[in-house]
């Protein structure tokens, strides 16, 4: 059995990705060219941006992204230090995303956040936020569209 973060698991998922780099070209700059922890790090710098809003806004990590908790990939105070949870989830899936919710709020925070791909999802309690909506503001900026260009490429 592989770990997680090495560079060959899970092949199917990085598929593209390993194609790319035998064969010798770039991938397109693509939310589904992004492995799951590019994602966690480029939800955890939109945090940390002049894209989020302010009283989201990250200024102190106190976790590693991801791996730590089942309930929480990012972890930290925000500049108001008010302690912020986020969950990063890839399901396409209402009943999950759901339990992943009430998961984070049981998470001891001040504030919480979900980036995920669902675009009408709502909880009351929690702000929700668009993986698409992170990457396009990302891939709109010069200076992070270098970003995403080297979390798919590397």
């Amino acid at each position: 059995m592989i770990p997680q973060q090495s560079t060959l698991s899970p092949v199917h998922k990085r598929k593209n990705f390993i194609l790319s780099k035998y064969f010798g070209y770039e991938l397109d700059i693509s939310l589904k060219n992004l492995s799951e922890i590019s994602i966690e790090i480029m939800c955890m710098e939109w945090l940390r941006s002049n894209f989020a809003p302010r009283e989201y806004k990250i200024k102190s990590q106190l976790l590693k992204i991801g791996g730590n908790y089942a309930k929480v990939d990012i972890y930290g105070f925000t500049e108001n230090t008010e302690k912020i949870a986020v969950q990063v989830s890839f399901t396409d899936n209402l009943k999950v995303l759901d339990k992943k919710a009430s998961d984070l709020l049981s998470f001891n925070a001040d504030k919480y956040v979900i980036f995920c791909s669902i675009n009408h999802y709502f909880n009351e309690n929690i702000k929700v936020i668009t993986l698409e909506k992170v990457f396009e503001d990302f891939k709109n900026d010069d200076f992070y569209l270098k970003m995403l260009k080297e979390l798919i490429n590397s």
